[in-house]
């Protein structure tokens, strides 16, 4: 059985900023899902070079083996993206919190507040955040710090993405990044 890794808006356009999201994914040993509801929110990013808005398209994602495009199903996740809407505020977490509960996935997830709904039901193993996505494959695949360097910078010029202080890879990306 395919074991799914659920991203929200956040960790998705970070990945989708890298430029290396099939391969962060695919090093996982999961297959990412792109929650419909998710895709809703996804309307830009920053360009890399000029920093102006540019869209996002996720049909090169969706043409690897390593993501596929999916939307809640039965009543019971229906049910449960409302309860979790009313908590979150967002339809797209309350998808993705939705979907991971009910299909027992993974929930990669850079959203505080999400984050906590999520351990009110999943285990700790199976959360993840951009920081760890991009860490554990960098040490997997043996990246260079050089690339792991252009990525996180690609990450942080384009999504405006820094971890949070209390990522326990705080120090490892702000340790690559120049100051």
């Amino acid at each position: 059985m395919t074991t799914l890794l659920i991203q929200d808006t956040s960790v998705l356009l970070n990945l989708y900023a890298s430029q290396r999201a099939a391969e962060i994914v695919h090093a996982t040993g999961m297959v990412g899902v792109i929650c419909r509801e998710v895709v809703s929110e996804t309307l830009f990013i920053r360009d890399y070079e000029t920093g102006a808005r540019t869209s996002v398209d996720f049909s090169s994602l969706l043409a690897t083996n390593a993501f596929r495009e999916d939307q809640l199903e039965g009543e019971a996740e229906l049910a449960d993206q409302i309860m979790f809407a009313a908590r979150t505020g967002s339809d797209a977490d309350a998808a993705v919190l939705s979907m991971a509960k009910h299909r027992n996935a993974h929930l990669a997830c850079d959203d505080r507040l999400t984050r906590r709904l999520f351990m009110e039901f999943g285990e700790e193993s199976r959360m993840w955040s951009t920081p760890r996505l991009v860490h554990d494959w960098a040490r997997a695949s043996r990246i260079p710090e050089a690339e792991i360097r252009t990525l996180l910078d690609r990450v942080t010029k384009c999504c405006r993405y820094h971890p949070p202080r209390r990522d326990h890879l705080f120090a490892w990306w702000n340790g690559i990044l120049p100051g």
